[in-house]
């Protein structure tokens, strides 16, 4: 009884400091709550960032289109498509080489608004032109010629460039666009298909982009 007395007499002579240092507890014990909280909501802002980046990034895979060359041997077949490029910006359409390829869809979703810049060096940056065909869905493959135009029709010392490279840009179905490059090894023109080898590279992703073509 005397313990419960001296107690009380205790709590009666440090009541404020006691109700201080509750409040203080408790202000403390409210920050560690709120910063807890903050922690949890950020951490379940950045899973569902990551889920819809997840889901994005394999909706986007499941239509990526891939274009692949494959070079034809001098072949009596009618071509779907047709192709000029030009090595040099006033090269003659009179005097050429054409060899022949298969395009093909090997992705998973078709390829649309194809357009096209075609380089011989480095430094040669031309404009972006449109494809002959605007699209090519999956499964689907195309029998292209590219007629390959010499420098001046009368000039006979004219030097073919060692490679050339094709780049292509495209959409999927969902917008998203692609970059792909096909890089075109040539040897003397004295061979009736002066194409060595095609290299095609694997298309990569840009994001969403647009572009415009030159003006007529």
């Amino acid at each position: 009884m005397e313990i419960l007395i001296q107690i009380i007499n205790f709590l009666d002579t440090h009541s404020g400091s006691l109700t201080f240092l509750i409040t203080a507890v408790y202000v403390i014990a409210t920050i560690l709550i709120c910063r807890a909280n903050i922690r949890a909501a950020n951490a379940t802002r950045e899973q569902v960032e990551e889920s819809k980046r997840q889901f994005e990034e394999t909706q986007r895979l499941a239509t990526m289109p891939f274009l692949v060359l494959e070079h034809i041997p001098d072949e009596f077949v009618d071509s779907d498509i047709e192709l000029s490029l030009p090595f040099t910006k006033d090269s003659s359409t009179s005097c050429h080489h054409s060899s022949l390829f298969r395009l093909k869809n090997v992705g998973n979703g078709t390829a649309t608004n194809i357009v096209y810049t075609w380089r011989c060096t480095e430094k040669d940056i031309r404009e972006i032109e449109c494809f002959p065909i605007n699209a090519v869905p999956i499964n689907t493959s195309y029998i292209t010629s590219f007629f390959f135009i010499d420098g001046d029709v009368g000039n006979s010392e004219f030097v073919y460039p060692s490679k050339a490279v094709l780049e292509l840009q495209y959409n999927d179905l969902l917008g998203h666009t692609y970059e792909q490059r096909i890089i075109f090894n040539f040897r003397d023109a004295e061979y009736d298909d002066i194409l060595e080898e095609c290299e095609v590279d694997v298309p990569t992703y840009q994001g969403i982009l647009a572009y415009s073509l030159k003006k007529e």
